[in-house]
C-alpha cells in the first residue's frame, strides 16, 4: 500500500549524495531577484541573531534552526523526483555553489562536504544532485567557473544565471568575514525542510495540486501544464509535449525582446476565452460568474472543471491540445497585440 511520509531534513541530509530529477509537468525555474535576495537576507538575519563574535564553530550546534518550508518527492524507478520544491532546491544549489567557491578560496575544511551537496560520484560517474538535463550546462559552468552565456537559452537557464549573479552582488561573503565557516556549518546542519515523500505519482500530484492551487505559488499556466501532462503515460511523448509547451511559453513571455512573466497567463486567458467561452455573467444583482469571468483568472481550474466539454483527460486529447492547439502565436506578433482586449460576442 502506498504511503505518504513526511520527514524533517537538514540541508545536508536532503542533498548529501542525493540525486533529484523533475517531471515534465514542473514549471520553469522562475525565481526573480526579489526572491533570491529575500532568501539570502532571511538566512543572513537568522544566522546573525545567533552568532556572537569569538564563537568557535562548535557552538554552531546550539544555534537556532531555520525552517525553509516543505518539498514533495515521489520515488520512481530508484530515483527521487521533485514534484514541488524545485524553486527552493535550485536556489539552494546556487547558494551552495557560491559558498563552495568561497570555502575553496579560503581553504576551509568543509569544502568536501559542500561539494557532496552539489554533485555525487556514482561509481566514477559524477552527476549533479539537481539532475535536470537541460540545466546541466549552466550548473556545470557555475560550479567549474567556465564562461557561459544564457542568451537565447530556456527561461530556467536565464533565470539561474541571473540569480547566481544576484547572490554574488549581495556581498554575503564580505559581510560574514571570519564567520564564513560558522555560516556554512549552520546552513548545512541547522537549516531544514519537511520532505513529503511517496511512491505513488497520483498521490504526489494530488498533494502538489492541493498545496499549490490553494497557496498560489504557481501560476495558472503552471497548473494547466501539470494537468495536461499528467495523463500522458508515454515518457517520450510527454517529453516532446513538454518541449513544445516550454517553447511556446518562452515565445509568449519573451516577445518584444524582454521577459514578461505575466504575459503567458494573459495570452492563455484570452485564448481560452476566444476558443471555449460560451457564457458570461448576467448584469444583475446576485449573478454568478460564468465562463468569461472564470477563465479570466483561474483558467486552469475552469479547464479541469469543464474537462468533459473540452474532451480533456486522455493522453491523445491532451497531446492534441499541447501540440496542435497551443501553438497559436504567429512568429512576428507584437507584444501590444498580445495584450489587446478581446470583445466577447456570445
Amino acid at each position: 500500500m502506498s504511503k505518504v511520509i513526511p520527514n524533517y531534513r537538514t540541508v545536508k541530509e536532503l542533498l548529501s549524495n542525493q540525486v533529484f530529477s523533475i517531471d515534465e509537468y514542473q514549471r520553469e525555474y522562475k525565481w526573480g531577484k526579489d526572491n533570491i535576495v529575500a532568501l539570502v537576507s532571511d538566512l543572513r538575519a537568522k544566522f546573525f541573531s545567533c552568532y556572537q563574535l569569538g564563537d568557535d564553530t562548535g557552538k554552531v550546534a546550539k544555534y537556532e534552526n531555520y525552517f525553509l518550508g516543505s518539498i514533495i518527492v515521489t520515488l520512481r524507478d530508484g530515483r527521487k523526483y521533485l514534484v514541488d520544491g524545485q524553486q527552493r532546491t535550485t536556489s539552494l544549489t546556487l547558494l551552495l555553489i557560491y559558498l563552495y567557491h568561497a570555502a575553496e578560496a579560503a581553504k576551509l575544511p568543509m569544502v568536501a562536504q559542500l561539494a557532496a551537496l552539489i554533485y555525487s560520484d556514482n561509481f566514477g560517474a559524477p552527476a549533479f544532485n539537481l539532475d535536470i538535463p537541460e540545466r546541466r550546462p549552466v550548473i556545470d559552468a557555475l560550479f567549474h567557473k567556465t564562461p557561459f552565456s544564457a542568451d537565447g537559452r530556456d527561461e530556467s537557464i536565464q533565470n539561474m544565471a541571473a540569480r547566481y549573479e544576484d547572490i554574488m552582488q549581495e556581498g554575503l561573503i564580505e559581510e560574514l568575514g571570519d564567520a564564513l565557516p560558522h555560516f556554512i556549518y549552520w546552513l548545512m546542519n541547522k537549516v531544514g525542510l519537511i520532505e513529503i515523500s511517496t511512491d505513488n505519482d497520483n498521490y504526489a500530484y494530488a498533494i502538489f495540486e492541493t498545496m499549490n492551487d490553494r497557496g498560489k505559488p504557481l501560476s495558472p499556466v503552471d497548473m494547466l501544464k501539470a494537468y495536461l501532462l499528467a495523463p500522458i503515460a508515454d515518457e517520450h511523448l510527454r517529453r516532446l509535449a513538454n518541449a513544445t509547451w516550454k517553447r511556446e511559453v518562452l515565445a509568449l513571455i519573451s516577445t518584444g525582446g524582454e521577459l514578461d512573466e505575466k504575459r503567458d497567463s494573459q495570452c492563455m486567458s484570452a485564448w481560452f476565452r476566444a476558443q471555449y467561452a460560451e457564457t458570461i455573467r448576467e448584469r444583475k444583482a446576485g449573478a454568478t460568474d460564468k465562463d468569461w469571468e472564470l477563465i479570466a483568472t483561474t483558467f486552469h481550474r475552469w479547464a479541469r472543471d469543464n474537462a468533459t466539454r473540452l474532451r480533456l483527460g486522455t493522453q491523445d486529447r491532451n497531446l492534441e491540445v499541447i501540440n496542435t492547439e497551443l501553438p497559436f502565436l504567429p512568429p512576428r506578433i507584437s507584444a501590444s497585440r498580445l495584450q489587446a482586449p478581446i470583445t466577447f460576442r456570445p
